[in-house]
Formats: structure tokens, C-alpha cells, sequence
């Protein structure tokens, strides 16, 4: 339950994410935590300072401006409901027209064996966005020192 137990996947994302940002991009993590799971308040509460603990220091070292939509509940806000899109595209940045045809979602519940879900493939694909999962992004896209 260590909220410091995390490692970038590949030592080059902060790179890639300064660069996107650079270039105009927003940059939104959306994720699922679900809480149904757990009934006593201590345990909700362990699990929300695990989750926010991983995410923030994430963010601290993506070094990239970062917006954070973590959905807890069973609702159209969790992947691969559209409500955080939504909510993005309406209220985050009501001044700035959302741009779908340069947006696109990585994600790593693409659906292939041995993934836990296919969920952000599907996320991508009801918003109407490209999708990659993490390793065609960042290792073919936008591999280390290009």
C-alpha cells in the first residue's frame, strides 16, 4: 500500500511528455480506482492515499503540466465511459475547442493476452480518438534518444 511503490515504464516519458506539451498538446491521465471493494472507511482512505501518492508523484516526475480525472465509482466517468471526456472537453477547457482528430489516448488495457481489460482501447475508441497502447507509443512513436 506504499503510494511510493511506483517506476516510470520507460525512463524516457518525461521527454516525451515535455515534448508533447511544448508542441500544444494537453496533456490528461485518465484512470480507474475502484472503491466498491472496500467497506470500512480505512480502507478506503489507504486506498485513496496509495492511489493519489502514485499519481502524484507520476506527475512530480513527468515534469509536464498534467491534468488528473481519477474515477472511483461504477458511472459513465470510468473507463471506458466517456464522462471524463466529456468533462474535459465541456468544463476543463471550456475556451479550447478539443481537437479530436490530433487527440489520442495511450493506455495500457489494450485487450491483448495477459492485459487486465481492454478497457482504454475501448475508452478511445467510444470518444472517437486514435488509441496505443503503451509500448507502440512510447518504444515505436517516440522511442528513447530519437
Amino acid at each position: 500500500n506504499d503510494p511510493n511503490a511506483w517506476s516510470m515504464q520507460f525512463t524516457h516519458v518525461p521527454a516525451v511528455l515535455a515534448s508533447l506539451a511544448a508542441s500544444g498538446h494537453t496533456l490528461v491521465i485518465v484512470t480507474n480506482e475502484s472503491m466498491d471493494r472496500f467497506k470500512k472507511p480505512e480502507a478506503i482512505a489507504a486506498a485513496i492515499r496509495k492511489k493519489c501518492g502514485r499519481l502524484e508523484g507520476f506527475a512530480r516526475a513527468a515534469g509536464a503540466p498534467l491534468l488528473v480525472l481519477c474515477a472511483t465509482a461504477k458511472d459513465d466517468f470510468r473507463k471506458p465511459g466517456t464522462g471524463c471526456w466529456d468533462y474535459v472537453a465541456r468544463h476543463a477547457y471550456p475556451d479550447t475547442p478539443v481537437d479530436k482528430a490530433g487527440s489520442f489516448f495511450v493506455g495500457d488495457a489494450a485487450g491483448r493476452l495477459g492485459d487486465h481489460g481492454d478497457g482504454d482501447r475501448e475508452f478511445a475508441r467510444a470518444v472517437g480518438i486514435a488509441f496505443f497502447d503503451e509500448k507502440a507509443f512510447f518504444l515505436e512513436r517516440h522511442p528513447a534518444g530519437a
